[in-house]
């Protein structure tokens, strides 16, 4: 199971009281994942997931706010190495829900943002967001040895925008690419996806998140002081080097007995202890 699956599936588990939160939830995940589509001479919106929790929640939900069990089906994918996956088809009075959920004006046209009626609050906008990352949202594995990332992917460059704002709300600096036909919303810094899981309540994700995120900065951090101890140690043996390396020219042209006590002293300490460093040979002497 992938870190983003186990996140989506305990944000499957959670649980809203408030009707407007679960058409928030349903809002940018139809926004997100849903088709219309004609089947046998009907209009329907078509919802597809690989994740079985996933379509068992979207289906609770359905059938609790807007009033309409999905049908539901299931198909293997025959190509190589695709996963099987669940379509819900919504197909009671499908134009009704797209506008109930103000993806449809009253017009007819598709909107690329909602009202404020599901962002109008923080806790509307957790649950939006919520079900933005449950539809098409992923956060890379934080136990890899590649960076952070966090990306909700669409095919609306306009919404994309939106959502980018609605993240923004948090002062995470959410930022849009384009990556092919598909417009990428993503966050990049550790305490950002942190942050964002947080505001979606994945509370078990976040504690995982941030648990590895600590680990990896305490081997970070060993790692830095070994290096500036390392670099430390090298510029050590150069400078020894060096100071021998003219030492021994002194030497050659038998220039040592000329100087004072005090030099020669220093020398001598040099040339026995050429590891030291400089602060070794002033404690010494």
């Amino acid at each position: 199971m992938s870190f983003s699956e186990y996140i989506k599936n305990e944000l499957c588990e959670l649980k809203e009281e408030n009707e407007n939160n679960k058409l928030a939830i349903l809002a940018s995940f139809i926004k997100l994942s849903g088709n219309l589509v004609i089947r046998n001479s009907t209009l329907e919106i078509e919802l597809r997931t690989e994740n079985p929790n996933i379509a068992r929640y979207i289906t609770e939900l359905c059938i609790d706010v807007l009033k309409t069990e999905p049908r539901f089906t299931y198909h293997r994918n025959m190509r190589l190495n695709k996963n099987p996956y669940y379509i819900l088809s919504v197909n009671k009075e499908p134009i009704n829900v797209l506008k109930r959920l103000e993806i449809m004006d009253e017009e007819g046209r598709m909107n690329s943002s909602p009202s404020l009626t599901f962002v109008k609050n923080k806790e509307f906008l957790r649950c939006y967001l919520r079900g933005a990352f449950i539809a098409n949202g992923s956060i890379n594995d934080p136990y890899s040895r590649g960076g952070y990332h966090f990306e909700i992917s669409t095919l609306d460059e306009e919404f994309a925008l939106y959502l980018r704002k609605l993240i923004n709300e948090y002062n995470l600096k959410a930022k849009v690419s384009k990556r092919r036909n598909t417009f990428i919303v993503y966050l990049k810094k550790g305490e950002s996806i942190g942050d964002f899981l947080r505001i979606i309540n994945s509370m078990d994700g976040l504690m995982q998140f941030e648990d590895c995120r600590i680990s990896k900065d305490m081997i970070n951090n060993t790692n830095r002081v070994d290096n500036c101890d390392l670099a430390n140690e090298m510029k050590r043996s150069a400078l020894a080097q060096k100071q021998i390396n003219a030492i021994n020219i002194l030497l050659r042209k038998d220039l040592i007995e000329s100087l004072d006590y005090k030099t020669k002293r220093i020398i001598q300490y040099r040339v026995d202890n050429p590891e030291w460093a400089l602060s070794d040979i002033a404690n010494a002497y």
